[in-house]
């Protein structure tokens, strides 16, 4: 290990992502960055975003823009729209001393621009990463699919990923890697940095039996699928009061136009209340308030929301399409087909029906579940391993290989 750290100390990581703190609505991606800066002291991490939240039209008021400033661990460069340019990104890459070029989502409008000069070869990177973060799940796909094959067809046609290293979270990720970019495509799997989780339980309520306080944190979109947990709540019967709180962005506004028809149509027993956006240093906060979280997402690379309310001790119920597994036999959650509706009402009722006595034995679950995940991982080594051997890899260009 000390000769990876020698070659990590010099190690400077330019890094593209559509939205950063203190924007609230890019979810994931900001924080798996946010986790990498704060763990891996021995990267150095230069972070090139927008001047304004996702989906704003005014930049944020409080963040200098068009220049570099430093931030905590990392340098940070605040780009307005004339900034986020092709040929802003083509000076970027060329003027900004690094060692490997880290890109946040495949279909994002930095990434498709990076491409664009990687095919017309006006930059030179032997030495990128991107992490798709999830989107190129079977459920993500399916959301305005035709555009996304298409993208994806003329990706691979243009050769422009052929050098790529591609960033798998899991190894449900790498599959879905290999499955559209071939066998051969260089892909890392390093799952994601959890966050140093610190919580405070003092003001959590006791668990009272035939109440249920339920809780969505994410954001609002059709692949999160927020409409059918409120079709399962509705038959929960009328013996459980439920208090169901709603956070996070509200990306598509037609989808939440039709989950509002659906809340206004609750029986008297189900109570529905939307909270609005939520900051990530809020997090950790909300969820002991909380009996469960549920997320019956199509798709997620990891989920942060899911360790954060882990770590919190407040019980998930998640659908089968993320890489969190085991949930029920560690007493810390559930993990449920999204076609099995009668299996998520009895979690409802099940956990509605708790006492104190029942409910603390799954937050007790939740909490160990996530402490001896975090405790086994190897997170942190395999980000280090993966940034030296691509910086290692960009020297040697003819190289061609797979990463384990």
């Amino acid at each position: 290990m000390g000769s990876t750290n020698q070659i990590q100390s010099q190690m400077k990581i330019l890094t593209i992502i559509r939205c950063f703190r203190p924007g609230a609505r890019f979810g994931g991606p900001v924080r798996s960055l946010e986790n990498m800066v704060e763990n891996i002291r021995s990267v150095k991490f230069d972070i090139y975003t927008a001047d304004r939240d996702l989906g704003d039209t005014d930049p944020y008021e409080s963040v200098v823009r068009d220049a570099w400033t430093t931030s905590g661990m990392a340098r940070l460069f605040y780009a307005s729209p004339r900034n986020r340019r092709s040929w802003a990104l083509r000076n970027l890459v060329k003027n900004t001393d690094h060692d490997v070029l880290y890109l946040n989502g495949l279909f994002e409008p930095d990434t498709r621009r990076i491409f664009w000069l990687l095919w017309m070869r006006l930059i030179d990177q032997g030495k990128t990463i991107l992490a798709p973060h999830g989107v190129l799940s079977p459920g993500a796909l399916a959301i305005k699919k035709r555009k996304k094959m298409l993208f994806l067809r003329l990706l691979r046609f243009s050769g422009a990923c052929r050098r790529v290293t591609w960033h798998a979270a899991s190894s449900d990720e790498a599959q879905n890697i290999r499955h559209h970019f071939g066998e051969d495509a260089r892909v890392f799997i390093a799952p994601a940095i959890p966050a140093n989780s610190k919580h405070d339980e003092s003001q959590r309520d006791l668990k009272k039996a035939g109440r249920l306080r339920l809780i969505y944190l994410s954001s609002i979109s059709r692949n999160k699928n927020l409409h059918l947990t409120l079709e399962f709540l509705s038959r929960i019967p009328s013996n459980i009061e439920v208090d169901f709180d709603i956070f996070g962005p509200i990306l598509d506004r037609a989808y939440w136009n039709s989950c509002q028809t659906a809340i206004n149509k609750m029986p008297s027993h189900v109570r529905v209340a939307y909270k609005g956006a939520v900051s990530a240093d809020q997090v950790l906060g909300i969820f002991p308030f909380y009996d469960l979280f549920v997320l019956l997402t199509e798709g997620e690379n990891y989920g942060h929301v899911i360790a954060e309310s882990l770590a919190s001790g407040t019980p998930v119920l998640i659908s089968d399409q993320t890489p969190w597994r085991n949930l029920e036999e560690k007493a810390a959650g559930w993990v449920l087909r999204l076609d099995d509706e009668g299996g998520v009402v009895d979690v409802f009722v099940s956990v509605g029906e708790m006492d104190e006595s029942d409910h603390s034995r799954l937050r007790k679950g939740a909490k160990n579940y996530i402490s001896e995940r975090q405790k086994s991982g190897k997170a942190i080594e395999a980000h280090v391993n993966m940034f030296t051997e691509v910086g290692m890899w960009g020297s040697r260009k003819s190289r061609s290989a797979t990463a384990p």
